[in-house]
């Protein structure tokens, strides 16, 4: 049996939840979903590029060669990604959420140039999993342990928020299919 992927996004400079739905396309039944939290000082592009255009374009650099990386090696028929959103609490954070889908969208044109990357609002994502479209992080994480998707995750000590947020994306396109 061959099994086909979906790949959700959470985007973040620091901190980028990554998730990949497993699923037979014959069935449409998950087999199974792995989850990541990719760090962005850990995947740094080259030295010498944040010394000249700076310590947030190299994460982002290593974030474009992680995600393409990924998508090679998984061959997803769909990804999506939280569309930006703005907050008055965090003004500065919209920049920076802008650049990750950027260099997200980035790695998906040098996996596919006719692979669309489909975004979804944060409220939507939250109520794909079963949460209010206004809960907070702790919320939608204690919705996703009481769902049946958690039982699906192979690596379940490697779930942080984003990785959380990253299933509840994937599992928002998952939906679009059926």
């Amino acid at each position: 049996m061959s099994l086909s992927a979906i790949v959700g996004i959470d985007p973040g400079t620091q901190t980028l939840g990554l998730s990949t739905i497993w699923f037979n396309p014959q069935t449409m039944v998950i087999d199974h979903i792995d989850v990541e939290t990719v760090i962005g000082s850990h995947h740094h592009y080259k030295e010498w590029v944040g010394d000249y255009h700076g310590e947030r374009f190299n994460k982002l650099m290593g974030h474009t060669d992680y995600l393409s990386g990924h998508f090679e090696r998984c061959l997803p028929i769909a990804i999506a990604c939280e569309s930006p959103f703005y907050s008055r609490l965090h003004p500065g954070a919209f920049e920076a959420l802008l650049g990750t889908v950027q260099a997200i969208r980035q790695s998906v044109m040098n996996y596919s140039m006719w692979k669309p990357l489909d975004t979804v609002d944060p409220p939507t994502v939250k109520k794909a999993i079963g949460a209010a479209y206004n809960a907070k992080k702790d919320e939608v994480f204690k919705a996703f342990q009481i769902s049946e998707l958690y039982k699906l995750v192979t690596n379940p000590q490697d779930l942080s928020e984003h990785a959380v947020d990253a299933t509840a994306v994937a599992y928002w396109r998952y939906k679009l299919f059926l």
